[in-house]
């Protein structure tokens, strides 16, 4: 199981957690993101990434690092933190592909015909694709 901390600032804390035995491969959770990103229902257009078969599955979505490599590498400041929360700046990003090559954790997607990255932004502290998840393999917990 994968947890990931993510501060707001109103001083809580989100986990998103995967258990991947839960894991269907139904890959509702990609359609929700798409939906809440770009109001689409490409999978290409998901900030989260599910792989695999079902049940055993793994699923790539942005740590929200402390010290985000990819903003560290963005020339433009198009990508910022938010409330704990790495953003992308659309109106700034010039399509250079670099933040997604810096990302270590390989979670930040290249959108081909979009020329733009693609990125989980934890939507605004209450996930899609937490909500759609049928087997509840996503889940968030608040900390205080």
């Amino acid at each position: 199981m994968e947890i990931w901390v993510v501060t707001f600032q109103s001083g809580k804390h989100l986990k998103l957690t995967f258990d991947a035995s839960k894991c269907l491969g139904c890959r509702a959770c990609q359609i929700a993101c798409a939906t809440q990103l770009f109001s689409s229902l490409n999978l290409r257009e998901s900030g989260i990434r599910v792989n695999g078969l079902p049940f055993n599955s793994n699923a790539s979505f942005c740590k929200q690092c402390r010290e985000p490599a990819c903003m560290d590498h963005c020339d433009l400041n198009a990508i910022y933190l938010s409330g704990g929360v790495v953003m992308i700046d659309y109106d700034s990003c010039a399509g250079c592909k670099v933040c997604v090559k810096a990302c270590p954790y390989d979670a930040m997607f290249w959108h081909e015909e979009k020329n733009l990255p693609i990125k989980c932004n934890l939507c605004n502290g209450n996930p899609r694709c937490v909500e759609v998840c049928p087997t509840h393999a996503l889940e968030v917990e608040e900390e205080w």
